[in-house]
């Protein structure tokens, strides 16, 4: 543009804005961390759709999918329909991978996560979660069973232990423990899944470290403090 036009701006147009900035990828240098979206089996080889949440991934990686803990190999990765040798975190993947001939398509779910070999995300049933209660249809106490969701994965759940009431003035639990939630309360609770998953606590990666409780619509959001893994 002219700078009579607009004669205080002194920088480039925004394609060169766009093109000059630097893209910051964070938990590069984590354990690998992508879970699935969308998968087929394709004759011996898996396709798998997935977002990578932590870590760098090369072509010929062995890689784990848990929590059923199948063991194969990244064949190829496509980026953008193109295919290319490394993925970070941040980019949507489609992965082809081998050594998977035994397995069946059921064998992988949507919501499983593949992680590098050497560092498997180990399966939970039992978390402690902060949440909010957006609305009540049930009663909101120890028993409360509905779904909960984080990242792609969703499962049944029950609400087993009600550990404090958090003061949202100041962050800090109340001396008289809960009986029951209400609407717009928040809690740190003991939340027991129906079938093992695999979440991270919400410190480690806030991707996988979020949930929400939904019964018929979500009722609950909340983050997951500290995870139980299974022995």
């Amino acid at each position: 543009m002219d700078e009579k036009i607009f004669p205080s701006y002194k920088g480039g147009s925004l394609i060169e804005t766009l093109d000059n900035l630097e893209i910051k990828h964070s938990h590069l240098d984590g354990p690998l961390r992508i879970p699935v979206i969308d998968k087929y089996k394709d004759g011996s080889n898996f396709v798998v759709l997935g977002k990578i949440e932590s870590g760098t991934l090369k072509r010929k990686d062995q890689i784990i999918v848990m929590p059923n803990k199948l063991v194969g190999r990244i064949k190829k990765i496509h980026l953008h329909h193109m295919e290319v040798d490394i993925a970070k975190p941040g980019e949507n993947v489609k992965l082809v991978i081998q050594g998977l001939e035994s397995a069946k398509e059921s064998d992988v779910q949507i919501g499983n996560v593949i992680c590098d070999i050497d560092h498997p995300l180990a399966p939970i049933q039992e978390f402690i979660g902060q949440f909010m209660v957006l609305e009540n249809k049930s009663i909101f106490t120890i028993g409360y069973a509905a779904n909960v969701h984080s990242h792609c994965v969703g499962v049944g759940c029950t609400l087993t232990g009600l550990v404090s009431k958090i003061d949202p003035k100041t962050g800090k639990p109340e001396p008289k423990k809960p009986t029951h939630c209400v609407a717009k309360g928040i809690y740190t609770g003991v939340f027991r899944t129906d079938y093992p998953i695999c979440v991270e606590k919400y410190d480690t990666i806030r991707q996988l470290g979020r949930f929400t409780i939904r019964e018929e619509k979500t009722v609950a959001i909340g983050t997951i403090l500290k995870v139980k893994p299974m022995k």
